[in-house]
């Protein structure tokens, strides 16, 4: 029987996919050059659309390639537990605006229709393909040249509004359009890229060693708890899958090394930003953003101790908001029900790697890079963000479950045994 073989995912769907995880960190510090007293700049707003745009494109373009996706035992029950996980949040939405609406008022309901529905679960659904070796590098070299050029432009933006005397920021490095968490997220991807495409290409050593840099300034100035704690985790469990000389060097001397360069030169070109007394008071007493935190903490865990099987609000009733940590926001919102689901969804995605990571020995990098952004944005969880916002993490979700390879190309559904 005659088998024709499937082309890799095309380079336009790549750089799309690549583009709506990151195009923002560019969009941002381009939108404070070209527009900077427009409230609502018009690349933001073209960035939006392309990802909108892009999703109902490659969404359409499924119906009609259906035989080009492929995927194991694993993704498809992966993929199924991620459509439940959303049916389950998406039943909450509709009873709390049904019923509680009061609670939640009209903006917070079209806040998270519009953020979690047209911005992260339409554009993951375009997703739905297969994915090899070069589609991962692929998307990683794309991910790693937008996030250079973003991080490097906010950073040079806001050195030069401090140098300039127009900085109206704080202590934590930020631009108007994009926050220091956003920040501090975007810098450490870019660490992360960088480190693992030096050991994928042999090409751009010196392009990947300032990316290195570049990206852990990034994280520095941005005083992203979550960033932080992020990328020493990501490093322990480098370190620990590869305990070797050359790793030890790195974490023990070349990265404190590193790290002190960077505060140095940063607290020469931009004196305004104390890096160490940021970090120093993280988390205390004189730190109003972690005292909040903890409100939010404790409130959304009443919440769920209060209904613990099926959870009381989309959001914390004191502060109408999520809890920052969306562990907690999973337990108020959904209850033990819907963080079972989550965390049995969470675990067959680790165990999946486990298996790609034992089986492809010779694709080790490709997927332990891939492995290392999806815990990164894992634990970031516990820091930032609201669940049903996560757009890097369900990006990933959906990734790493119809990611599979092995010897062979893809053929119409089918793996060809050589």
């Amino acid at each position: 029987m005659k088998s024709f073989r499937l082309p890799n995912n095309g380079n336009f769907f790549l750089f799309y996919v690549s583009f709506s995880l990151f195009g923002y960190s560019l969009a941002a510090p381009l939108s404070e050059l070209i527009f900077p007293n427009v409230l609502s700049s018009p690349l933001t707003i073209l960035y939006r659309m392309f990802v909108l745009g892009g999703a109902f494109l490659f969404i359409f373009q499924l119906m009609f390639i259906k035989k080009k996706t492929f995927v194991n035992e694993q993704g498809k029950i992966i993929f199924l537990l991620f459509i439940f996980f959303w049916c389950i949040y998406t039943t909450r939405l509709i009873y709390d605006s049904m019923f509680q609406s009061n609670l939640l008022g009209e903006n917070t309901i079209i806040s998270y229709i519009t953020m979690g529905y047209l911005f992260v679960f339409i554009p993951a659904l375009s997703l739905i393909r297969s994915y090899n070796e070069t589609d991962l590098k692929y998307l990683f070299q794309m991910s790693f040249y937008i996030l250079f050029f973003g991080v490097l432009l906010t950073l040079c933006i806001s050195a030069f509004q401090i140098l300039s005397g127009s900085w109206q920021g704080g202590q934590r490095l930020s631009l108007e359009r994009l926050n220091p968490i956003s920040l501090g997220r975007y810098s450490a991807v870019l660490f992360f890229l960088a480190l693992g495409l030096m050991q994928l290409q042999s090409k751009n050593k010196i392009l990947m060693l300032c990316g290195i840099f570049i990206g852990i300034s990034g994280v520095l100035l941005s005083g992203s708890r979550g960033a932080l704690v992020g990328t020493l985790f990501i490093l322990c469990i480098n370190f620990l899958l590869q305990v070797n000389f050359k790793n030890l060097l790195f974490i023990t001397g070349l990265l404190p090394i590193a790290l002190m360069l960077g505060v140095f030169l940063l607290s020469i070109l931009v004196p305004d930003i104390d890096v160490v007394e940021n970090y120093l008071r993280m988390g205390g007493k004189s730190d109003e953003s972690a005292q909040i935190r903890y409100q939010l903490y404790q409130g959304a865990f009443e919440q769920f101790s209060n209904n613990p099987i099926f959870g009381d609000l989309i959001i914390e009733r004191s502060f109408k908001y999520y809890p920052h940590n969306q562990f907690l926001e999973i337990l108020m919102a959904t209850g033990v029900f819907g963080f079972s689901i989550f965390v049995i969804l969470n675990s067959l995605l680790f165990y999946k790697l486990k298996c790609l990571l034992k089986q492809n020995k010779s694709k080790e990098v490709a997927i332990r890079l891939l492995m290392y952004l999806f815990i990164f944005y894992f634990v970031g969880g516990v820091f930032s963000g609201t669940i049903i916002g996560s757009l890097e993490y369900w990006y990933l979700v959906l990734i790493i479950s119809f990611t599979y390879f092995k010897k062979a190309d893809f053929f119409y559904g089918k793996e060809v045994i050589n």
